[in-house]
């Protein structure tokens, strides 16, 4: 899923698996750590890397991205737990426009293929 945000405020509630996100540029300008405010409930340890093969996914776990879809190359990857808990809540607030892609299994979504669709502004993409 992907959605074209200016300044704005997400909240993001993971449903016990593992899901990704991924803040990418927007009208060919670099989107920079400091362009994001992230506050997690319950708080656990993150942190932000340049998306480009072979990063690790998350930061408690050595499972890498090998193949990169040049939409997704040098994006700001969080790079969070691998199973936050249940309901655990991320608040985005980005400080520049940006496109952000969050993504998950298909075989195992947690609800979010039922999730997003509802939402505005957010388009299923395949890569």
């Amino acid at each position: 899923m992907k959605a074209r945000i200016n300044r704005i405020v997400l909240p993001v509630l993971f449903a016990g698996i593992a899901a990704i996100l991924l803040l990418c540029t927007c009208e060919n300008r670099p989107l920079m750590k400091d362009k994001v405010n992230v506050i997690v409930t319950p708080d656990f340890r993150f942190r932000f890397v340049t998306m480009q093969s072979g990063v690790i996914q998350h930061v408690d776990r050595e499972y890498t991205y090998d193949y990169i879809p040049e939409e997704l190359e040098n994006g700001l990857l969080f790079q969070g737990i691998h199973r936050p808990v249940k309901e655990t809540g991320i608040k985005i607030e980005l400080l520049q426009p940006a496109i952000i892609y969050f993504f998950f299994q298909n075989s195992w979504d947690g609800g979010y293929s039922e999730i997003f669709p509802k939402l505005q502004d957010w388009k299923k993409c395949v890569f």
